[in-house]
Protein backbone atom coordinates (compact mmCIF):
# COMPACT_ATOMS: atom_id res chain seq x y z
CA UNK A 1 0.00 0.00 0.00
CA UNK A 2 0.97 3.69 -0.92
CA UNK A 3 2.06 5.47 2.38
CA UNK A 4 0.06 8.46 0.88
CA UNK A 5 -3.12 6.50 0.21
CA UNK A 6 -5.70 6.87 3.07
CA UNK A 7 -6.19 4.22 5.17
CA UNK A 8 -9.79 2.06 5.80
CA UNK A 9 -9.90 3.91 9.42
CA UNK A 10 -8.84 7.21 7.53
CA UNK A 11 -11.29 6.53 5.42
CA UNK A 12 -14.24 6.26 7.76
CA UNK A 13 -13.37 8.73 9.85
CA UNK A 14 -13.18 11.28 6.46
CA UNK A 15 -16.85 10.00 5.88
CA UNK A 16 -18.14 10.56 9.38
CA UNK A 17 -17.07 13.96 9.57
CA UNK A 18 -18.75 14.67 6.06
CA UNK A 19 -21.90 13.50 7.16
CA UNK A 20 -21.58 15.36 10.79
CA UNK A 21 -21.01 18.52 9.19
CA UNK A 22 -23.34 17.58 6.21
CA UNK A 23 -26.37 17.00 9.64
CA UNK A 24 -25.11 20.56 11.05
CA UNK A 25 -25.74 22.47 7.79
CA UNK A 26 -28.99 20.87 7.27
CA UNK A 27 -30.29 21.49 10.39
CA UNK A 28 -30.19 25.13 9.68
CA UNK A 29 -26.67 26.55 11.15
CA UNK A 30 -23.27 27.85 9.43
CA UNK A 31 -20.31 26.32 10.47
CA UNK A 32 -16.38 27.77 10.27
CA UNK A 33 -13.43 25.53 10.26
CA UNK A 34 -12.56 26.56 13.62
CA UNK A 35 -16.50 25.12 14.78
CA UNK A 36 -15.96 22.34 13.01
CA UNK A 37 -12.02 21.01 14.53
CA UNK A 38 -14.19 21.64 17.70
CA UNK A 39 -17.29 20.35 17.13
CA UNK A 40 -16.54 16.88 14.82
CA UNK A 41 -12.19 16.92 15.20
CA UNK A 42 -11.87 17.96 11.39
CA UNK A 43 -9.20 19.90 10.19
CA UNK A 44 -9.93 20.24 6.95
CA UNK A 45 -13.38 21.61 6.78
CA UNK A 46 -13.04 23.31 2.80
CA UNK A 47 -11.93 19.74 1.99
CA UNK A 48 -15.32 18.56 3.42
CA UNK A 49 -17.09 21.35 1.58
CA UNK A 50 -15.53 20.68 -1.70
CA UNK A 51 -16.62 16.90 -1.42
CA UNK A 52 -20.42 18.24 -0.49
CA UNK A 53 -20.65 20.36 -3.33
CA UNK A 54 -19.41 17.86 -5.88
CA UNK A 55 -22.46 15.70 -4.34
CA UNK A 56 -25.14 18.10 -5.21
CA UNK A 57 -25.11 20.87 -2.09
CA UNK A 58 -25.49 24.51 -2.72
CA UNK A 59 -23.36 25.77 -0.33
CA UNK A 60 -22.60 29.86 0.07
CA UNK A 61 -19.40 30.78 1.86
CA UNK A 62 -18.54 34.07 3.55
CA UNK A 63 -15.56 34.94 4.77
CA UNK A 64 -16.20 36.30 8.84
CA UNK A 65 -13.41 38.38 10.65
CA UNK A 66 -13.04 36.63 14.61
CA UNK A 67 -10.69 37.55 17.14
CA UNK A 68 -7.74 39.91 16.15
CA UNK A 69 -8.66 40.27 12.79
CA UNK A 70 -8.28 36.73 11.74
CA UNK A 71 -10.54 36.03 8.54
CA UNK A 72 -11.92 32.65 8.09
CA UNK A 73 -14.91 31.14 5.90
CA UNK A 74 -17.94 30.47 7.70
CA UNK A 75 -20.11 27.94 4.94
CA UNK A 76 -24.07 27.77 4.88
CA UNK A 77 -26.50 25.40 2.63
CA UNK A 78 -28.40 27.45 0.41
CA UNK A 79 -31.12 24.82 -0.29
CA UNK A 80 -30.96 21.02 0.69
CA UNK A 81 -29.77 19.93 -2.85
CA UNK A 82 -29.75 20.69 -6.42
CA UNK A 83 -32.23 18.81 -8.58
CA UNK A 84 -29.90 16.61 -10.93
Amino acid sequence: MNELEPTLHEMKVQESQEEQVLQHLLSGQSITPIEALDLYGSFRLSSIIFRLRERGYDIRTEMVTICKGTRVARYTLNQKKEVE
